[in-house]
């Protein structure tokens, strides 16, 4: 099992490194050979006690000027906050570059900066009081998790198999989110 940032899992892929890679999406028109999972909201992540994550929601101009930390250039939510940046005339200043979400969790609750991160990876945390984590809205900032696969070979019987319990273990997850919000 590899950990790394959706352009090193790209990579990967392409280079036969990997056979099945899950990665984010910020557009939802998925590249060729990306299965969709499913999507999940961006949240703006600080510390618990933040008064401006208390709301739970968000609009993208209030990203105006805030202390960031998110992951380097070219990554795609790089792209798309540069592309929201320029459309709503806002400053990003980003004073930290991890690649890393738990460590761009760490800064966000120590309050050094705040992170923009995937509802679901900051939901325990936010649960448990650790941080907390607004829904970025006006536009909704909607990261679609695929699931892709090496194109250089053919999956062999155990790869098509944990791809098989990828997406189950992803329709599950799909269940339990509407079953705790009903």
């Amino acid at each position: 099992i590899y950990d790394g940032s959706a352009g090193q899992i790209d990579q990967w892929l392409v280079s036969g490194t990997v056979d099945i890679g899950v990665t984010y999406r910020n557009d939802p028109e998925l590249d060729r050979g990306m299965e969709h999972l499913y999507a999940v909201d961006t949240c703006l992540v600080g510390p618990a006690s933040d008064t401006l994550l208390s709301v739970g929601q968000i609009k993208v101009e209030q990203l105006d000027g805030l202390r960031l930390v998110l992951p380097g250039a070219p990554s795609a939510l790089r792209k798309l906050l540069d592309h929201l940046a320029r459309r709503h005339q806002l400053r990003l200043d980003i004073i930290v570059e991890a690649e890393s979400s738990l460590l761009q969790m760490e800064i966000a609750s120590a309050g050094i900066a705040y992170a923009i991160l995937p509802e679901h990876l900051v939901a325990e945390a936010k649960r448990s009081g650790r941080l907390g984590a607004a829904r970025i809205s006006d536009p909704s900032m909607q990261r679609v998790i695929v699931m892709g696969t090496t194109s250089g070979i053919p999956l062999s019987l155990a790869s098509r198999e944990v791809a098989r319990m990828i997406r189950w273990i992803s329709d599950q997850g799909l269940v339990s989110a509407r079953e705790s919000e009903s």
